[in-house]
């Protein structure tokens, strides 16, 4: 018996092992059986023959129309004889009304299965991976994998791609995700150069110098909310700078970890339809490469991070492209002025949770000790920003701690010292935490400091880990040049304000429970009155 599989919509079949365009089903069909019909059936039979084939042929082409969204296989069988081919060809026809039945995991086709008009399995079930050209049959399809199958032309049938399926006259993202985001949380990498471009003196060198770049993935995510939809209005989002305790992972991070910080801010603003994006700043391989620990402090490939993972979001996402908002918090406060000053990005309003807004009178002195390499080191972000920017090598704690600040080393990337004019230095030291001397107000400062969008910080007065006056000489400063800006100082709350406020209330993303509370509000208020939700 000839055996003969009909690749649906592929226009290409396999006939007795051999692959064939759909059109020489025909030839083939007709070509075996026509002379021994000829000889042995009457005229009458002859001509019912010559109409299945051609209704055969019609219902092939409908099928190819039909441009449904995967296919595996195809099967059907024309008997020797000149008995069993009218027989069966009829029932080929009978058959073709094929349906695709595609079951999706997280976004990705898992699986796909050919059942004809009364549901009747046509193969047994087939899956793919990465398939290019046709007839490729027995392969599985990993989670989120990208494939295309095409005809023998050339020509894309179909495309998976971020988990939607596309062919000629369908494209999944025109009717997905009309109530809820195929996923929440949608983890991507960018790839950043961390070669150190900040000069170190201005000596000459050779014309044909070359500086090889060096090039790292880092982790990023996007959360959509629950009424993300492809098409329509684009949301707004907000940039998360990530503060010095976190990271960021490809399976995990604490924007909605109910029992952090962050999980008592950000679903309740994804709730109100902001997606968010965020970048871990320190990847992996370079964070090693130099023996940093998870610190961000604000360093310039974290900025590099965030203007490649803003990119691919509104590429790939319905993004509002021309508006966006950044929160940060604690390291990720002089993260986000970073961004904020140094991107392109259309940021239109910024707010920062108990912030770092110098890389000397808080950066440096912050006293949160880290286990690197097997040493202990009594400021984690000392040590990063030593060994990111250059200064002299230290490898036990005791150089680390004699280390003297150098300001001409993180020129351009120290909020503090960036678009100043009266630039202010007259702190003093209490413990690890700087502060305004005594009889010196802060309406008395002079400093001007110029920023891009409005800012608003909230803290404590008893933040035990940077000081509130340096926070304050920092709002006072960017008043001081006419721009908008603002500070909430609470009476009590440390470092950690939220974990110390009474949850408002519960809201619901992605069928999950979390709880809100009084700062979740209040940041929301300050993103609506600058044109947020």
């Amino acid at each position: 018996m000839a055996k003969v599989n009909v690749y649906g919509e592929l226009n290409c079949a396999e006939v007795d092992g051999k692959l064939a365009r759909t059109d020489q089903i025909y030839d083939y069909a007709k070509g075996k059986y026509q002379s021994e019909i000829n000889d042995s059936v009457s005229a009458a039979t002859q001509s019912e023959i010559q109409e299945a084939i051609q209704q055969l042929e019609t219902t092939l082409d409908d099928l190819q129309e039909a441009e449904a969204s995967a296919v595996s296989d195809a099967q059907a069988a024309i008997g020797e004889s000149k008995e069993d081919a009218l027989e069966e060809i009829a029932q080929a026809i009978e058959n073709l009304e094929v349906h695709y039945d595609i079951e999706t995991d997280k976004g990705a086709v898992k699986d796909v299965q050919l059942k004809d008009g009364q549901g009747n399995k046509l193969m047994p079930r087939t899956k793919f991976k990465n398939i290019e050209g046709a007839g490729q049959t027995g392969m599985i399809c990993e989670d989120d994998a990208d494939f295309s199958i095409s005809d023998l032309k050339g020509h894309k049938i179909v495309e998976i791609k971020d988990g939607h399926i596309k062919t000629k006259n369908f494209d999944s993202r025109s009717i997905s995700n009309n109530f809820k985001p195929f996923q929440h949380r949608i983890p991507f990498k960018v790839t950043v150069d961390v070669t150190n471009f900040l000069a170190d003196d201005f000596d000459a060198v050779d014309v044909n110098t070359y500086v090889q770049p060096t090039y790292y993935d880092d982790n990023c995510v996007i959360y959509l909310p629950d009424n993300y939809t492809q098409g329509g209005n684009p949301v707004k989002a907000i940039i998360y700078c990530k503060h010095g305790a976190s990271t960021i992972t490809e399976a995990s991070d604490d924007l909605f970890d109910a029992s952090s910080n962050m999980g008592k801010i950000f679903p309740y603003l994804v709730s109100l339809g902001y997606a968010v994006i965020a970048a871990d700043g320190l990847p992996d391989g370079w964070a090693e490469s130099l023996g940093l620990c998870e610190r961000v402090v604000g360093n310039y490939v974290a900025v590099q991070s965030t203007i490649k993972a803003w990119e691919y979001a509104i590429d790939n996402y319905n993004i509002d492209r021309n508006c966006a908002f950044i929160f940060g918090y604690s390291q990720g406060g002089h993260y986000a002025q970073n961004v904020i000053d140094n991107t392109n990005i259309p940021i239109v309003a910024a707010a920062e949770l108990s912030p770092v807004c110098s890389m000397q009178f808080h950066q440096w002195d912050l006293a949160a000790s880290v286990s690197v390499g097997g040493v202990t080191f009594s400021k984690g972000a000392r040590l990063n920003i030593a060994r990111i920017f250059g200064y002299p090598a230290v490898a036990t704690n005791a150089e680390l701690e004699a280390l003297q600040y150098d300001p001409s080393k993180e020129v351009g990337y120290d909020p503090w010292t960036r678009n100043v004019e009266n630039p202010y230095d007259g702190f003093v030291k209490s413990g690890n935490l700087w502060q305004l001397p005594g009889g010196t107000s802060v309406a008395d400062i002079t400093m001007k400091k110029r920023t891009k969008c409005p800012l608003k910080i909230w803290c404590a007065d008893n933040d035990p880990s940077i000081g509130v006056d340096v926070m304050k000489v920092f709002i006072k400063a960017i008043k001081n040049s006419g721009q908008v800006a603002d500070i909430r100082v609470y009476t009590r709350g440390g470092h950690v304000i939220p974990s110390v406020q009474s949850k408002i209330g519960d809201i619901i993303v992605n069928d999950t429970t979390y709880g809100y509370y009084t700062i979740s509000i209040d940041i929301a208020d300050w993103f609506k009155i600058n044109g947020g939700y």
